[in-house]
C-alpha cells in the first residue's frame, strides 16, 4: 500500500462524508476537485445554498465531527464553496511506513515505535519468558492510540492461526466518555476471536471465558495459537466492576502468559484504581507515557529516576524491562489508513481458524453497507526488542 494509495483512498472517504452531510442539510452537492500540500486539504465543492449564520455553523460544526478534524474553514467561491482542512502532521512514527520498513519479523512480534536512536522497538510475545504488558500514562498521553496500533502491527504480520485478538474497551456509562472510542474499529479485524466487549457484564463473563480457555491449554498441554487480550481503561473498569472484574483477571495474569495467553492493559496512573503491586511482577515490560510528577513516575516505572515526569505526551513513551529503559515514539495510524488496511485483510484473507468458535462474524462487505465509517473519529541496524528475558 503506497503512501500515494493510502492518500488516495483519505481523500475518497472524506470527500463521501463531506457530502453526506450536504445530504443531511438537503443540499445538492459534490465534491468535484482540490488540491493538497503537507499543511492542508483543500476540496473544491459544487454547491448553493442559503448561507443563514445558524445554518453555516451548523454545517461546519458537523463537517468538523464527520471528518474528525478540530478546525476547518469554508468559504464562499465564485462558482461554489471551498473546504479547507488542516492535516494532522502531530505523529511523526507512521505504523504503516514502518512496518514496511521492518518486513522480516519473527511470528508474533509487534512494532511499538521507533527509539531516539532511530531503531525499532519491537515486543516478542512469543519469546521465553515472556508474561504481559502494562501501559501506564495521563489522560492524552496515548495509551489507546498505542494498543491499536499493537493490534493492527500483529495482525498484518501474523495469520489468524497462529494469533488472535481479544479486545475489552469498557463503554460509556463505565468511563464516561463522549468521544467515540478509538478501539471500535478494530471490531473489523478478521484475527479477533469476539466483538470488541463493552459491557460490564460482558466484560466479566469475557474474562470468565478466558479462564476456562486457560484451563483446557493447561489440560491440553497446548500454548498456540497465541491471543492477546488488550484491556484499555482497565482504571475506569476497577472503579466500577471491583472484585467481580479483579479477581478473573489476577487469575488470568498469574496463569495466562504459561499457555499463551497475553495480556496488555490500559490504565490511567493516578487515578486512584490501579493494578494491586502484588500483581506488577507478572509484567515483563512496563510503557510509561505522560505523568504528572515524580512519584507517578517512580509508581509507573519501579525505577527511582526515569524521568518518566518528563514526557510530552502523545505518543511519548518509556519502555523498562528487567531495568532497561528505552525511550520511544509510539507508532501510529490513523483511522483511514485503519480503514483501508482492514479492507486489504478481509480481501486476502484465508478462512478463520480461531481458538474456539466463540461467534460467527460477518463480512466487511455487509458491515460497510451498514455504516462501517461511523467508526471514523478525532484522534485527537541494531533492534530494541523486549521479550521478558
Amino acid at each position: 500500500m503506497s503512501p500515494h494509495d493510502r492518500l488516495q483512498y483519505h481523500l475518497e472517504i472524506q470527500a463521501r462524508q463531506i457530502e453526506e452531510v450536504f445530504t443531511r442539510y438537503q443540499v445538492d452537492a459534490y465534491v468535484a476537485g482540490g488540491d493538497v500540500d503537507a499543511q492542508a486539504i483543500r476540496f473544491d465543492l459544487q454547491a448553493q445554498f442559503q448561507t443563514g449564520w445558524e445554518r453555516l455553523q451548523g454545517l461546519k460544526r458537523d463537517l468538523t465531527q464527520a471528518l474528525g478534524v478540530s478546525k476547518l474553514w469554508l468559504e464562499p467561491q465564485p462558482d461554489g464553496w471551498r473546504l479547507t482542512v488542516n492535516r494532522d502532521n502531530d505523529h511523526p512514527v507512521d505504523l504503516l511506513e514502518l512496518l514496511e520498513a521492518n518486513r522480516d519479523l519473527p511470528r508474533s512480534t509487534a512494532v511499538l515505535g521507533i527509539a531516539e536512536s532511530g531503531q525499532p522497538v519491537l515486543i516478542n510475545l512469543a519469546e521465553p519468558g515472556m508474561s504481559h504488558i502494562l501501559v501506564t500514562g495521563r489522560a492524552e498521553a496515548g495509551k489507546s492510540c498505542l494498543l491499536r496500533s499493537t493490534a493492527v502491527s500483529l495482525a498484518l504480520n501474523n495469520r489468524q492461526a497462529n494469533l488472535q485478538l481479544l479486545v475489552i474497551d469498557p463503554d460509556e456509562t463505565i468511563t464516561g466518555r463522549t468521544q467515540r472510542p478509538l478501539l471500535a474499529p478494530l471490531d473489523y479485524l478478521p484475527h479477533m476471536l469476539a466483538p470488541v466487549v463493552e459491557r460490564r457484564e460482558d466484560i466479566v463473563t469475557c474474562l470468565h471465558y478466558l479462564l476456562d480457555e486457560i484451563a483446557y491449554r493447561e489440560e491440553q498441554r497446548n500454548r498456540t495459537p497465541t491471543i492477546l487480550v488488550l484491556i484499555d481503561n482497565l482504571h475506569h473498569l476497577l472503579e466500577n466492576a471491583g472484585q467481580t472484574v479483579l479477581l478473573p483477571l489476577t487469575r488470568i495474569i498469574q496463569r495466562g502468559d504459561q499457555v499463551g495467553i497475553h495480556l496488555m492493559l490500559s490504565y490511567r496512573e493516578g487515578s486512584g484504581s490501579t493494578v494491586p503491586s502484588m500483581l506488577r511482577s507478572h509484567f515483563a515490560v512496563r510503557l510509561v507515557g505522560w505523568l504528572d510528577n515524580a512519584l507517578q513516575a517512580r509508581s509507573a516505572t519501579g525505577l527511582a529516576d526515569s524521568q518518566a515526569d518528563y514526557l510530552l505526551g502523545r505518543g511519548d513513551f518509556l519502555a523498562i524491562s528487567r531495568g532497561e529503559k528505552v525511550h520511544f515514539q509510539a507508532a501510529y495510524i490513523n483511522s483511514y489508513d485503519l480503514h483501508h488496511t482492514i479492507d486489504s485483510l478481509y480481501r486476502q484473507s484465508s478462512p478463520r481458524l480461531v481458538a474456539q468458535p466463540t461467534t460467527v462474524r460477518p463480512g466487511l462487505e455487509s458491515e460497510k453497507e451498514n455504516g462501517l465509517t461511523h467508526h471514523f473519529e478525532r484522534e485527537n541496524g541494531d533492534e530494541y526488542c523486549f521479550d521478558g528475558r
